[in-house]
């Protein structure tokens, strides 16, 4: 298929008293994958999502893990929503792993959250743009358009054009040629 990421999750730390040795066994998965994907062309990489959405968390796993076939798939959104991170404190830690990206946008609706067309939510994406840009970060930019999950969200066709024109501003101002 000459796929260049096959993308895992942690997802859901079942047990808070088991935490440490669900992330070990976390860690013991994704190695096995990563030496797995040697020579294949592949690198998997880790979603940050679920209960795996903050740095410090995602840093021990990329470290444990850490070799040329494994990396990050830095969702931003949970990192800032669910991860109460800045993108400036994320970027900061774990820049060296994200090969790919997952961009998209919400507001708070009570103890959740609303997903909402790119640049109408209070997600910082010009910020996280800036900082992959500046980074000198070459991998995606990509929409997650979760209609599948959220029947309410507007329709793939209306989101994507405006996430095209979202992303490229944010593209520009950073400094990005377009």
């Amino acid at each position: 298929m000459k796929a260049p990421y096959v993308r895992v999750f942690g997802d859901k730390i079942p047990d808070p008293k088991e935490r440490q040795a669900t992330i070990e066994r976390v860690i013991a998965g994704f190695r096995e994958l990563g030496e797995y994907a040697k020579g294949s062309g592949v690198t998997v990489i880790i979603e940050s999502h679920g209960d795996f959405t903050d740095s410090q968390t995602l840093l021990q796993i990329l470290k444990g893990a850490e070799m040329p076939t494994t990396g990050l798939l830095w969702d931003a959104h949970h990192t800032v929503a669910m991860g109460k991170e800045s993108p400036a404190a994320t970027y900061r830690t774990l820049s060296r792993f994200i090969r790919h990206t997952h961009l998209k946008d919400s507001k708070p609706e009570g103890n959740e959250v609303r997903y909402v067309l790119p640049g109408q939510g209070t997600i910082p994406l010009a910020e996280i743009v800036r900082l992959l840009v500046q980074g000198g970060y070459k991998g995606y930019y990509g929409l997650e358009w979760e209609k599948a999950w959220h029947p309410e969200l507007e329709e793939p066709e209306v989101a994507f054009a405006e996430y095209a024109k979202v992303i490229r501003t944010h593209l520009a101002a950073a400094g990005f040629a377009v």
